[in-house]
């Protein structure tokens, strides 16, 4: 009899699904949020805490946009999927990047990324937040720390010299470079070392970085979070904080 009842509502969840669907917004999150839990087991067994920090971050972020999004969702019929294949959609307007980034900065950022990974390698370097962080450090913890911070500057500097005034999203998109930069080396490492004896090798390594969904709070939290930031503010005299 259990197993007869679990049968029929099998047969049911079978019927319902084939003539309702979840809403193609909310099924979209559910699978990236779904990857997220995924790819965040896959790098912890990895030992590659830090990445996996960022893919927790990334779900956090998908669940809670979930919970916006599907607030007075409801089931579709999929013969209302068929109306508004046909229906003649409204031109939408172009949805604005968040990050606000060119070519030109994505660019100059790349550079900065290229040279933590050479010949400043052994080298620290600095970053200089605004002195509306050092006055407000509860900011690192704020749910609005977007809004909030989204108009501030931050001064990154190197050892070499090499400085940059940033934005909040070129200094998150940068942080995160460097801990992609940090796996992937090591996720290479590790794949050299399995093939002993095979000479040099060049190696090619492709990402695809979202970058408005690296500008979510529980994310831009998180990159910060990795930051020791320098008590000199980067709206102070410029000379002094590269000194």
């Amino acid at each position: 009899m259990k197993e007869a009842s679990e049968n029929s509502q099998l047969a049911q969840s079978g019927f319902a699904s084939r003539c309702f669907r979840f809403p193609d917004r909310i099924s979209r999150l559910i699978d990236r949020t779904v990857g997220n839990l995924t790819e965040s087991g896959r790098l912890i067994n990895s030992g590659l805490f830090d990445r996996a920090d960022l893919e927790l971050a990334s779900f956090r972020d998908n669940y809670a946009q979930i919970l916006r999004d599907a607030r007075g969702w409801r089931l579709m019929d999929p013969l209302e999927g068929l109306r508004k294949r046909f229906k003649r959609d409204e031109p939408r307007p172009k949805e604005k990047d968040e990050l606000g980034l060119s070519e030109m900065d994505v660019e100059a950022i790349m550079e900065l990324v290229y040279k933590r990974a050479t010949s400043q390698r052994q080298n620290i370097f600095a970053v200089h937040p605004p002195k509306k962080l050092l006055d407000h450090p509860e900011l690192l913890t704020s749910d609005k720390i977007i809004d909030e911070l989204k108009d501030s500057v931050f001064n990154v500097v190197f050892q070499d010299g090499t400085a940059r005034l940033m934005t909040l999203a070129e200094l998150a998109f940068f942080t995160f470079n460097l801990i992609l930069l940090k796996q992937r080396m090591i996720e290479v490492e590790q794949m050299m070392k399995a093939v002993p004896g095979s000479g040099p090798r060049s190696v090619e390594v492709k990402e695809t970085i979202s970058l408005n969904e690296m500008m979510r709070p529980a994310m831009v939290r998180l990159l910060l979070d990795k930051i020791a930031f320098s008590e000199l503010p980067s709206d102070g005299d410029p000379l002094k904080n590269a000194g």
